[in-house]
């Protein structure tokens, strides 16, 4: 009786000796592979890309908030500890894990 690593080295063989014969299904299973390499290696640079330009705006965003706070009459009922507004105090966003 074969155990499991017989019968997985028998696969192995039959498929090796399966893709001699057949050139071009070995070089249709490299471009595969080789696709879904660059496809998943771009979806992880566009992501890094966007979530620097999504850190960005809230930047920008945050700034423009705490610029036009501090043009506004300091009688202002939504203050927070610091004398900002309670939004100005922490961002989910922008805050990094401690």
């Amino acid at each position: 009786m074969a155990g499991p690593a017989e019968e997985g080295a028998k696969v192995a063989v039959s498929v090796v000796e399966s893709l001699k014969t057949q050139p071009l299904i070995l070089a249709l299973v490299l471009f595969n592979a080789l696709f879904m390499g660059a496809v998943a290696w771009g979806t992880a640079k566009a992501r890094e890309d966007f979530t620097k330009t999504i850190q960005l705006l809230i930047e920008k965003q945050d700034k423009t908030a705490e610029m036009l706070y501090r043009c506004t009459p300091s009688g202002n009922k939504t203050l927070g500890p610091g004398s900002l507004p309670l939004e100005l105090l922490s961002n989910p966003y922008l805050d990094k894990p401690k």
